[in-house]
């Protein structure tokens, strides 16, 4: 999880993930400091809620706020202007007739705004890949009770089924994760493993529901049961 902190006091129980390693959490802060504490499911569920509620203060701050959505054009804007002025101080350092005094001023100038032009494109960056990372969190949310239902209702031939063209790290993540834990796929997992295979998932899902597969059970026949005079298109 990125950093959605507005300032440096809420960056001190920011929590951007966790580990678990022998017996022990490891939760990494946005103030930099990484806690050891002991590893219980009371533990992981406490940090996960705090993870989860700051996926949803970020979403309404970010996409649900005027101060929110201008952080992005402000930051633009300051990318804009400071190419302006880089361009405009390298233009006039190339005239020559501006003598050796203005040359050197020029130079100057053109040396801070480009250090300018830097810092402006590098924190413009950051907070494109910042919403971007919000905006993908933010969907798991809304999907993750509906994909983990699914995965944990499963058996190993119907989950191969609902895993397919995903990759390697999502699978790893669902084997290792203890069948007893409330979410297979939590806000913390969902860090190491690509969007697009969460996406692929619950395409994969659609699909058997929508064939009336599901985990294997008889709900086509019961659907035919219940539909008698359901035509079955010949091809």
């Amino acid at each position: 999880m990125k950093d959605y902190t507005f300032n440096n006091e809420d960056k001190k129980d920011f929590i951007l993930n966790y580990e678990a390693k022998d017996k022990r959490m490891f939760i990494h802060l946005g103030s930099g400091v990484t806690l050891n504490v002991p590893y219980t499911r009371k533990n992981e569920t406490k940090v996960i809620q705090k993870m989860e509620k700051q996926v949803m203060a970020g979403q309404k701050f970010y996409f649900g706020t005027k101060e929110g959505k201008a952080i992005k054009d402000q930051l633009l804007t300051k990318l804009c202007f400071a190419v302006l002025l880089s361009t405009v101080s390298y233009i006039f350092m190339r005239i020559d007739s501006l003598g050796a005094v203005w040359n050197y001023a020029l130079a100057f100038c053109f040396a801070g705004s480009a250090v300018f032009l830097g810092v402006s494109g590098v924190e413009y960056v950051r907070h494109l890949i910042m919403i971007r990372d919000l905006r993908k969190n933010v969907e798991f949310l809304n999907m993750k009770d509906r994909i983990n239902g699914k995965i944990k209702e499963s058996d190993s031939e119907v989950l191969d089924n609902y895993l397919a063209k995903t990759g390697q790290s999502i699978r790893e993540v669902v084997a290792k994760a203890p069948r007893d834990r409330e979410e297979i796929l939590n806000i913390n997992s969902f860090n190491y493993v690509p969007f697009s295979d969460l996406k692929q998932i619950d395409e994969n899902i659609a699909v058997i529901e929508e064939l009336g597969l599901d985990d294997g059970t008889n709900r086509v026949e019961s659907k035919v049961r219940n539909n008698p005079k359901r035509k079955v298109k010949k091809l």
